[in-house]
């Protein structure tokens, strides 16, 4: 991640409810933890996607921030995991954002199930910005969805 001044995302009115922050750089993870905090918006920590898949079977999470490579557990396996236990819960999806400083791991992200994909560094604000486009989406879909 990369610093930046700048503190403030653009609030496009939504709510991105319980977030799940997934990384094994500790440095990375507590950075992104701790801006989510300043923004008011609270957050679930997770050195590697064995404890996202298990912090997810526990309990319902709204959006996913992810490095896709870690050990023990994958953010891919991690991700695909995730949305087996939603469709088996029936609930609406999590918003999962894939991380990585490879940009060759995008399309396995996105075949995942992931919702989007950043290449590292980034700048918390602009993740957090990903997260609410992503979200607005889902939330446009379902109104669709309803509507038929």
């Amino acid at each position: 991640m990369t610093h930046e001044t700048r503190n403030e995302i653009p609030n496009l009115g939504l709510k991105l409810g319980n977030i799940l922050v997934v990384d094994d750089n500790t440095l990375n993870r507590k950075t992104l933890s701790i801006y989510l905090a300043k923004q008011n918006l609270p957050c679930s920590e997770a050195e590697d996607g064995e404890l996202a898949v298990n912090i997810c079977r526990r309990e319902s999470i709204d959006s996913i921030i992810m490095d896709v490579k870690m050990p023990n557990m994958d953010g891919i396996t991690a991700t695909k995991m995730i949305r087996d236990i939603e469709r088996e819960r029936g609930e609406k999806p999590a918003v999962i954002i894939g991380l990585s400083g490879n940009q060759s791991y995008a399309k396995e992200a996105f075949e995942a199930g992931m919702d989007d994909f950043l290449t590292k560094p980034i700048a918390p604000h602009t993740i957090i910005h990903k997260l609410q486009i992503c979200s607005q989406k889902k939330a446009s879909s379902d109104i669709m969805n309803q509507a038929h």
